[in-house]
């Protein structure tokens, strides 16, 4: 077997392997709200700080939006993933290279199956 009897594939993966524009704005939402969270408990520490009052449990507006981020950016970057483990396995899959490994695998049978 030659390298030209491979099949070729282009190298453009911005249209497969980067999901789509709403997976990746869930993702920067997700993100820039949880930065805001943060800041915003930075912000409540240094006010109790300030006014002298001693340190209790975050307001629970806050412990909200960071859980709500979490899960958002979890969504979304779970939902990129996905895209991308299809790619990659109907990429690598549909290659003859891939069959012949098979083929070996499974005892050195000549004829490589269909996955």
């Amino acid at each position: 077997m030659t390298w030209e009897a491979l099949p070729t594939y282009s190298a453009d993966f911005s249209s497969n392997m980067g999901g789509s524009m709403i997976t990746n704005g869930f993702v920067v939402i997700g993100i820039l709200s949880l930065f805001h969270a943060a800041y915003s408990a930075a912000q409540h520490r240094s006010y109790l700080r300030l006014v002298g009052i001693e340190e209790s449990a975050l307001p629970i507006d806050i412990t909200i939006q960071a859980l709500l981020s979490m899960m958002i950016t979890m969504y979304g970057r779970s939902e990129m993933g996905s895209e991308t483990v299809e790619y990659l396995k109907q990429r690598f899959f549909s290659t003859r290279l891939y069959q012949k490994k098979v083929a070996v695998i499974e005892g050195g049978r000549h004829q490589a199956r269909a996955v």
